[in-house]
């Protein structure tokens, strides 16, 4: 169960910086709603996209 746990986490954390790097030239006027499923297990999350290019650090 653990295993699984740490597995998702890290996968959501992957994806979620991800998401950060791809559309550079979107607007940071507000928040971005991210969804991940895993099984049975649903996180919403909203993201908030910093100005300028870069690869940005997305936390969950």
């Amino acid at each position: 169960m653990m295993t699984k746990l740490c597995v998702f986490i890290l996968s959501a954390l992957v994806l979620s910086s991800g998401l950060a790097t791809t559309a550079a030239d979107h607007a940071s006027g507000g928040p971005e709603t991210v969804v991940l499923h895993n099984g049975p297990v649903t996180l919403y999350a909203l993201l908030w996209r910093p100005q300028g290019r870069g690869r940005f650090p997305a936390i969950l």
